[in-house]
């Protein structure tokens, strides 16, 4: 999310919360008009707030949530120039991967479309990267340590609903890069909207991200930003299948059965955060904020 949008979503957010719920509806009506995803935006952090309760009332918290929000939204704009050099499209990685497009950028990597040309027809793989601008600052190893830990969780856990690692290697810049196979579809947020969705779905998909994430918590890996947006879905005949992707600021402990010791830093999506992570003592229950936004 750029800083503007994030603006015009805290604007929205403010404007709604001074007035009567009755009255709320409306006036997003007619602020939001013709921009069902700023609705959706706006909506979610509105919920998140009233099931909260008078936790996210705490100021301390309340601006937490937003610096954390705020300085996400500035990193997301930065691209280093010697990105667009080395994984422009049609450059190849390693004399491997040929690169097709940027796929999108989170709080601490690029994401890449790439094709694999070992392997038949060139199958699409995804190609994550540090950005180089985190490396400049004084948290660098924080940085480097959470992009290793991604990849180490993904290396960990072998379930069908996680995405899983297949290469790592580093970019002539000395910056690591791991290899992830790609997912072709939707996001669960995609797929949602302000009517709702299908109970019988969201069951099934609940489900079976339930037991995903069972299958992290038991390899000692906590995702810390468990949402709609990353989580992708597949369909196989009539079934549907979700896969967890982004464990980009997961924890991760040195066994399964380790208890997470001292505070770590809050990262993370405000709106999906559990009050374990904005205390900075992450926890596998924080993997239930999914819940914590309407279907």
């Amino acid at each position: 999310m750029n800083p503007e949008r994030w603006r015009q979503i805290d604007q929205l957010l403010q404007s709604a919360l001074e007035r009567r719920p009755d009255e709320r509806r409306e006036f997003l009506d007619r602020a939001c008009a013709g921009d069902e995803a700023l609705r959706r935006e706006v909506d979610s952090y509105i919920a998140a707030h009233e099931q909260a309760g008078g936790f996210l009332n705490n100021p301390a918290f309340e601006d937490a949530a937003k610096m954390i929000a705020e300085d996400q939204a500035a990193q997301s704009t930065l691209i280093a120039a010697s990105d667009q050099l080395l994984l422009a499209p049609g450059k190849t990685l390693d004399g491997r991967y040929l690169i097709e497009r940027e796929l999108g950028q989170g709080g601490i990597g690029q994401v890449f479309l790439a094709r694999d040309l070992k392997l038949p027809d060139g199958a699409q793989v995804v190609i994550k990267v540090l950005l180089q601008h985190l490396l400049s600052g004084e948290d660098r190893d924080w940085f480097e340590q959470k992009f290793r830990n991604e990849i180490k969780s993904l290396s960990r856990i072998n379930h069908p609903g996680v995405v899983s690692a297949l290469d790592a290697g580093h970019l002539p810049d000395g910056r690591a890069y791991f290899v992830m196979q790609y997912v072709p579809g939707a996001t669960l947020r995609s797929v949602m909207t302000p009517r709702g969705m299908n109970p019988k779905r969201v069951g099934e998909l609940l489900r079976k991200i339930a037991q995903a994430l069972d299958a992290a918590h038991q390899r000692g890996v906590i995702h810390r930003d468990l949402k709609p947006g990353n989580i992708m879905l597949q369909t196989a005949g009539d079934e549907e299948f979700p896969r967890i992707i982004d464990f980009g600021i997961a924890t991760v402990l040195e066994t399964a059965t380790a208890a997470a010791t001292g505070l770590t830093r809050v990262a993370g999506t405000p709106a999906y955060m559990a009050p374990e992570q904005l205390r900075g003592r992450p926890t596998a229950a924080c993997g239930v904020g999914l819940a914590r936004q309407p279907m």
